[in-house]
């Protein structure tokens, strides 16, 4: 009686998880200042958090010089859709943006002109609350167009209704976000910002700064920018290895559609030698297709055909639900990343202004960096 009660009440806790996770998203955002040497870290995070991830954006993904071009695949994390911009042009570093499998998204392209963007779209179930989420990088050399190619971007996003969430490294550390001020002259970029957000009726919620480097001032580069009061925690936490920006989560009072009940073609078990048969003899025998000039009615003869088999010979199955993790790394590795973030922590309560302790951070943030 006493497991049955165990089982019930285990059952019950994940009913309300699951309900949970639909009415929140959780949100992990970082600049990581090339991610493929900091993979590792990444995912032990994933796996320690109370509640993984939904969406995790990250900007800056590629090394700033390499002689080697970086692929999409190199970014995968199991049990995660990945969305990206353009990782193979040269000229930039790169944004990925992974969503849960069992979320229903879809990438929407509204970027413009401007150079690095990654924009989806979250279903909610109605459309006036869909969810929007952009991420976007831009750059300490960012050129005037490409500054009026954003602003004009946060106009038409401004403009598509439902929730809108905009995270990324805006590069601008002379505002001050307590009060909106800055000490810049009328045309420059940190008063546009200031304009075009408040024209909008936006707000940004990051107050306390994102971008740590020893000797230097620290700064409020990362933002987090809304169209209404669905945030509800922000919590700034240690960079990825020796990034000098830190994790941001973000817990938002969002609802979107989980794809639970929905299945998929299980492409690994078709039988494929009846699918090309049957392929073989329904196309050589339907003569009408020789017969017609039209192509797009010759495209929709062969696409129904095809359909059919597939939809005959292909199973389908539902898809996967439940993140299923691994340990990513060993015992001793994440005993020494545990140790980094406890040190951080200690260093932010002091506003990095013991020395010792900084120190201390610094030795086992590279500690961290050579382990890996």
């Amino acid at each position: 009686t006493e497991n049955i009660n165990k089982r019930e009440k285990n059952r019950n806790l994940e009913k309300e998880t699951e309900i949970d996770s639909i009415n929140r998203l959780k949100i992990f955002y970082t600049n990581a200042d090339c991610l493929t040497n900091k993979r590792s870290e990444l995912l032990m995070i994933i796996q320690n958090s109370e509640r993984k991830p939904d969406v995790i954006a990250i900007v800056e993904v590629k090394p700033k010089y390499s002689r080697y071009s970086v692929t999409s695949s190199e970014f995968n994390i199991e049990g995660y859709t990945l969305f990206t911009n353009n990782l193979e042009e040269r000229t930039t570093r790169g944004i990925i943006v992974l969503v849960r499998r069992d979320i229903d998204v879809k990438q929407i392209e509204i970027r413009g002109e401007v150079q690095e963007v990654v924009t989806i779209e979250i279903d909610s179930g109605t459309k006036e609350n869909k969810v929007t989420i952009m991420v976007i990088y831009r750059s300490p050399s960012s050129t005037k167009e490409n500054d009026e190619a954003l602003f004009k971007l946060i106009d038409d996003v401004s403009e598509k209704g439902g929730c809108l969430l905009m995270v990324g490294d805006f590069n601008l550390p002379n505002i001050c976000w307590d009060n909106w001020q800055t000490n810049e002259g009328k045309g420059d970029i940190e008063v546009k910002l200031i304009d075009k957000l408040r024209k909008n009726y936006l707000s940004q919620h990051i107050t306390t700064p994102t971008r740590y480097r020893e000797n230097q001032t620290s700064n409020v580069l990362d933002l987090v920018i809304t169209n209404g009061d669905f945030v509800e925690n922000i919590d700034i936490g240690p960079p990825l290895g020796k990034s000098d920006h830190a994790v941001i989560k973000i817990d938002c009072a969002l609802e979107h559609q989980m794809l639970s009940g929905t299945t998929k073609y299980n492409w690994t078990r078709g039988n494929y030698c009846d699918l090309r048969n049957y392929l073989q003899i329904n196309l050589e025998t339907r003569s009408e297709l020789k017969e017609i000039d039209d192509i797009n009615e010759s495209w929709a003869i062969l696409k129904e055909t095809i359909e059919t088999g597939v939809e005959t010979y292909v199973p389908k199955v539902k898809p996967w639900k439940k993140l299923k993790w691994k340990h990513p790394v060993n015992a001793g590795e994440r005993a020494i990343i545990r140790r980094k973030h406890r040190l951080w922590n200690r260093v932010k309560e002091t506003n990095f202004e013991n020395k010792e302790l900084v120190e201390k951070y610094i030795k086992q943030r590279n500690k961290v960096k050579r382990d890996q």
